[in-house]
């Protein structure tokens, strides 16, 4: 007479099972977190800095971008952007020899301790010093240039290059890393 119900194999299996399942979509899902994430910095950071800077250029108006490191936010016309939490944002000099290259990277400008990055935004929409907790550092042109640097526990995820001065307003740049160099990303 067969006995209603599974075995002790067939249980294992569904587990087994079941728990391959979970273990993939856990990995999809942080990835999708992940190019959620990238999304909107590549989006809110860039953006804003084309804005403002359009904006100080139409209307000859010097204008402030602050990014905030450690409440995680850019604001620009008194409006703040709040930027992906689990991520830390830095500013570093990058150093390239034509407007082709990735650059190398410089100095930091910015340390566990900073608060506020300041862009001054000059009446012709040029960004060509940071103030970094209201310490100016200037002398910033095309090939020497302000850059923020984006990184999930301890590994790069992402730079914003603003790249000065050739422009009427900044060129933005977005890199994604790729092995130990750069990649552009060709969507922005």
């Amino acid at each position: 007479m067969r006995k209603k119900g599974y075995t002790l194999i067939e249980l294992l299996v569904v587990v087994a099972i079941i728990l391959v399942l979970i273990g993939v979509s856990g990995l999809s899902i942080s990835k999708a977190m992940k190019r959620n994430d990238y999304s909107n910095m590549i989006s809110i950071i860039p953006k804003a800095i084309s804005v403002e800077t359009n904006k100080a250029f139409e209307e000859g108006d010097e204008k402030t971008i602050t990014l905030s490191l450690t409440s995680k936010y850019i604001e620009v016309g008194g409006t703040e952007k709040f930027l992906p939490e689990n991520y830390t944002y830095s500013v570093r000099i990058i150093t390239r020899s034509s407007l082709d290259d990735t650059g190398t990277e410089g100095s930091t400008l910015t340390t566990n301790t900073t608060n506020t990055v300041e862009f001054p935004v000059d009446d012709d929409g040029k960004i060509t010093s940071v103030k970094v907790d209201s310490t100016e550092t200037t002398g910033f042109y095309s090939k020497s240039h302000p850059s923020i640097f984006v990184e999930r526990d301890g590994e790069s995820f992402c730079r914003i290059d603003i790249i000065s001065s050739l422009y009427i307003t900044p060129k933005i740049k977005v890199y994604k890393p790729d092995g130990s160099d750069w990649t552009l990303d060709s969507k922005i």
